[in-house]
């Protein structure tokens, strides 16, 4: 399997969502140059966003399958924003969800074996059925329950996370990256506005 070097963001507090924001700057229109960007671009690097989640090295995906985890991906994202928007959702995303989680295979029955009880041994899968099934999986729950349910408020952003801070007042996907853009174009305001 070829190496892909990327660093995924994993800050989500989701699985699901992590695979969500795959996608970056949502909030922009798709463009060459600086707009919005597809970081899952090729079966190499799903391979390598499936390894850093955690999710094991299966053999590299085919293009059909990286395509499928892309419009499952997608599916969520309406799905989720649906949610935080208190809005209907579309019934072809539903029906793209309700398909990967009737596919997920039920938890392994256990074994004794050597003393103890052990899960029992799992057909191997393939690494892009692994992901669909997992992320379906969490999605179905997500949407059962999206209380802690955010959007970054970096509206070029538009990456979704988990809240569980304390207040849950969370408002960027990453303090690092968009709120600090966000304290930066603040200063920059209130300092132009004293040049002048």
């Amino acid at each position: 399997m070829l190496a892909d070097a990327r660093r995924f963001f994993y800050d989500t507090g989701s699985l699901a969502l992590a695979l969500v924001d795959t996608v970056g700057a949502r909030g922009r229109p798709l463009s060459p140059g600086g707009g919005r960007r597809e970081y899952l671009d090729s079966p190499s690097a799903l391979a390598a966003w499936a390894r850093q989640a955690g999710l094991g090295a299966g053999r590299l995906p085919a293009p059909a399958e990286l395509r499928q985890v892309q419009l499952l991906r997608e599916a969520i994202y309406r799905l989720l924003r649906a949610a935080l928007e208190r809005r209907p959702p579309r019934p072809r995303d539903l029906t793209i969800l309700n398909r990967a989680v009737a596919e997920a295979a039920p938890e392994p029955g256990i074994v004794w074996y050597r003393g103890a009880f052990v899960p029992a041994r799992r057909r191997r899968t393939r690494l892009a059925q692994t992901i669909l099934t997992r992320v379906a999986a969490e999605t179905r729950m997500l949407l059962l329950d999206p209380s802690a349910l955010r959007a970054c408020a970096d509206p070029e952003c538009g990456w979704l996370f988990l809240d569980r801070s304390q207040a849950r007042r969370r408002r960027w996907c990453s303090m690092a990256e968009c709120g600090n853009r966000a304290k930066a174009r603040r200063f920059r305001g209130t300092h132009a506005s004293v040049r002048e």
